[in-house]
């Protein structure tokens, strides 16, 4: 039997786009960014020449969508790590060690005390499943199997641990927007 091509068309696209962008905008915390991933994972499954073995595009593209979206916020999450890291081992910190001002330096420290200050609030199961992913670098499936979970629920501890420390600096921004005093 010959593989089946992907049902990439602009119906598929138009239908599916939406719920995809809300299940990136759920991790990510951004719609344009979410917009971007979606793209990409369209992209990605656009250049296919075959499908192969996949029964199910649209999971597939889901699954896609959801790791790009991890890996982001794990990326943005560790970059930050390091450069606050980084911060904390010099004594001094000039603004052309890291090529940004110093507001922005103090921002990242802040939001790192924020995101820090949220995950430790997570409930334990959540806390250890999210630092596993992000800073042990352990696949979904490791973890599971670490807790003695399933596959699911691992996903669902790791979504409500990034969307928890998300909402905390979301609720900092809408802060500082609305100035000292105001509320």
């Amino acid at each position: 039997m010959k593989p089946h091509a992907f049902p990439i068309t602009k119906e598929f696209f138009d239908r599916n786009r939406p719920r995809l962008i809300n299940l990136a905008h759920s991790i990510v915390g951004d719609a344009s960014l979410a917009e971007d991933i979606v793209q990409e994972a369209f992209l990605h499954l656009s250049t296919k020449p075959e499908t192969g073995s996949v029964n199910a595009p649209l999971s597939y593209l889901t699954a896609i969508v959801r790791n790009l979206s991890v890996d982001l916020v794990r990326s943005q999450v560790r970059e930050r790590a390091v450069m606050t890291d980084a911060m904390a081992a010099s004594d001094t910190v000039s603004p052309s060690d890291f090529s940004v001002n110093p507001e922005t330096i103090a921002l990242w420290r802040s939001e790192y005390r924020i995101f820090a200050k949220a995950a430790h609030a997570l409930p334990e199961p959540t806390r250890s499943a999210l630092h596993m992913y992000l800073f042990e670098e352990k696949s979904l499936r490791a973890i599971a199997k670490a807790k003695n979970l399933s596959l699911g629920k691992v996903h669902y501890l790791i979504r409500d641990g990034l969307a928890a420390c998300a909402n905390a600096l979301d609720d900092r921004q809408a802060q500082s927007r609305s100035g000292p005093g105001k509320s």
